[in-house]
């Protein structure tokens, strides 16, 4: 059974808001024992692992039990027009839960101060001519 200091410490190391030493002092105790006595204790390490894993199961049962509204605000996101990288970035996203990890590559990525090349109708039925002549000949 783990005594209140190291419950303590344990809580403010997972909270993460704290610097050791300050940790150490809020506890009543040495920096040096906050590393032997916590950090580096097998029984303390295994209960911080176990609240770690205990938060991230519950915030994924929070997220699930939210998914729409989370999709929904992604999907909101990713259609907004003020902000290209942002929405980039939630399309990509969305893109990556469905079909796995696509990363399009930096020179694919249009900048929104680059100005944007319009190609005509015709410019495009002359390329693709250019090209199944081209395979023609092969």
């Amino acid at each position: 059974m783990l005594e209140d200091k190291k419950l303590m410490a344990i809580n403010m190391l997972i909270e993460g808001k704290l610097p050791k030493t300050d940790i150490a002092k809020a506890c009543g105790r040495s920096r040096q024992w906050l590393y032997d006595s916590v950090i580096n204790d097998d029984e303390s390490k295994a209960k911080m692992d176990r609240r770690l894993q205990e938060i991230q199961n519950d915030g994924m049962v929070r997220i699930k039990s939210n998914l729409s509204t989370v999709i929904d605000n992604i999907i909101g996101i990713a259609n907004m027009e003020e902000n290209c990288k942002l929405k980039f970035d939630a399309n990509v996203y969305l893109a990556n839960r469905v079909y796995g990890g696509i990363t399009p590559a930096k020179s694919d990525i249009i900048n929104e101060d680059e100005e944007k090349e319009i190609t005509s109708k015709e410019e495009l039925q002359d390329e693709l001519s250019k090209y199944k002549s081209i395979n023609k000949a092969v």
